[in-house]
């Protein structure tokens, strides 16, 4: 499972999660992104393309845990939401 900021140096997260979602080795993989932004724009415009849950900051351990163990199926393995 990646967690991944939006604010990133160099790049957005929006951009690192198009790049993830081309690649044949990476676009498998669960990923939540997350903000300290308010705005509920960046959550929509995360799940459309392509992240599997947002969360924004700050963020208990316990909604950490909760949303990682939505990402595991039945043998404890990370599989993306929507598939």
């Amino acid at each position: 499972i990646i967690f991944l900021d939006i604010v990133l140096p160099g790049i957005n997260g929006f951009e690192a999660l198009r790049r993830i979602r081309r690649e044949a080795g990476s676009r498998d993989i669960p990923v939540i992104m997350m903000s300290g932004n308010e705005q509920a724009t960046e959550q929509f415009y995360a799940q459309r393309i392509g992240a599997d849950d947002f969360m924004k900051k700050p963020f208990s351990r316990f909604e950490v845990f909760a949303r990682v163990e939505k990402l595991l199926d039945a043998e404890a393995r990370p599989h993306r939401a929507s598939a």
